[in-house]
């Protein structure tokens, strides 16, 4: 009996040594499982942060891009400001010269109708001066011929008086 139960108590402890065993090799595989779920995670964070960094990588160049667009639509504006800005004071300018023409045009003018005045007041002198230059040659003449007639009364018709 004592074999037996030494058999039976050897039997026991093979078995519960089996089953320390096969309960340290559910451990092992549950630890290499959990490892390769932990590698597994490690890898898609890894993966995660990569496709991350990539995006943030992308956004900054298209931040830069974006700057540079507004960059250069903005010294396209001012350049549009600053060019309809030299047609405006060159419109101003063409209208003062037209403005400025008109008026020396109409000065041009009135100088020319007061020119014309002056002449026509200078022949009107001439004229006058000439009749009067006639009147007095006529006069001269008619004193050298008739010297007896000096005076007003002398000139008058059948007035004769003679020395």
């Amino acid at each position: 009996d004592r074999e037996v139960a030494e058999a039976e108590e050897a039997e026991r402890e093979a078995a519960k040594e089996r089953a320390e065993a096969d309960a340290a090799l559910q451990a092992k595989l549950e630890a290499d499982k959990l490892a390769a779920e932990a590698k597994e995670k490690e890898q898609q964070m890894r993966k995660d942060f990569e496709r991350r960094v990539e995006e943030a990588a992308r956004g900054m160049q298209d931040a830069e891009d974006l700057a540079k667009r507004a960059a250069a639509d903005e010294k396209r504006r001012k350049e549009k400001e600053e060019q309809s800005a030299r047609e405006e004071a060159s419109r101003k300018i063409a209208e003062l010269e037209e403005q400025r023409a008109a008026e020396a045009e109409e000065q041009a003018r009135e100088a020319a109708k007061a020119e014309a005045a002056y002449k026509n007041t200078v022949q009107e002198r001439e004229k006058a001066a000439d009749a009067r230059k006639e009147a007095e040659e006529v006069q001269q003449q008619l004193d050298n011929r008739y010297p007896w007639r000096k005076s007003r009364q002398g000139l008058q018709a059948g007035y004769t008086r003679r020395p």
